[in-house]
């Protein structure tokens, strides 16, 4: 049996509302005028997304969601719906705790992420890995062992293989911290 289609229909209010009046040559009206501006813009860019800076697959006419709501470029899909996250969650989580802008702020953000810390390792890390393995099953945990670690797995439990493969990355955490900051474990 078909189902049948529901329709959304616009509310009355907004029917009878009068179109705004403005300026035509400031806003881009229509689904054609922004895959043209699009293509445009990419052609300009030789391809490339202006975040990343990489060949785009499937482009994007970004613009600004705060006022006035300006048309800035040609970024990738992915860009753009991150951009749009860090926006919302900026302005969800950030935006009444500090003076900054979401610029300014991101600035900082990634000065803060290339700082080398190296005050140890956290301890949620264990725990956070080892329930990401009890979320899979026996031979994606064996694929592990065999991809990622070389080692052919001689346990048939699951929790078996979730304690070895936790010792395996707690040995890797251990090394690879040892090597970037030089400090005895």
């Amino acid at each position: 049996m078909a189902r049948k289609r529901r329709t959304i229909k616009t509310p009355a209010i907004k029917r009878k509302l009068d179109k705004p009046v403005i300026n035509e040559s400031l806003w881009v009206k229509s689904t054609t005028e922004v895959a043209d501006i699009r293509s445009e813009t990419l052609t300009q860019n030789g391809g490339v997304c202006e975040m990343t800076g990489e060949a785009i697959k499937r482009a994007s006419l970004d613009h600004d969601h705060s006022s006035p709501p300006i048309v800035r470029g040609v970024i990738s899909q992915h860009c753009n719906t991150m951009e749009g996250y860090i926006a919302k969650y900026f302005n969800k989580y950030c935006k009444n705790h500090t003076d900054l802008s979401i610029s300014d702020f991101l600035r900082k953000m990634a000065d803060y992420f290339e700082v080398e810390w190296g005050r140890g390792l956290h301890h949620r890390a264990i725990s956070d890995y080892q329930t990401k393995l009890c979320r899979m099953t026996i031979p994606q945990l064996e694929s592990i062992c065999i991809k990622e670690e070389g080692l052919i797995p001689t346990y048939s439990e699951k929790k078996d293989l979730i304690v070895f493969l936790t010792q395996v990355y707690v040995n890797e955490m251990e090394f690879l911290y040892s090597k970037l900051y030089s400090k005895e474990v």
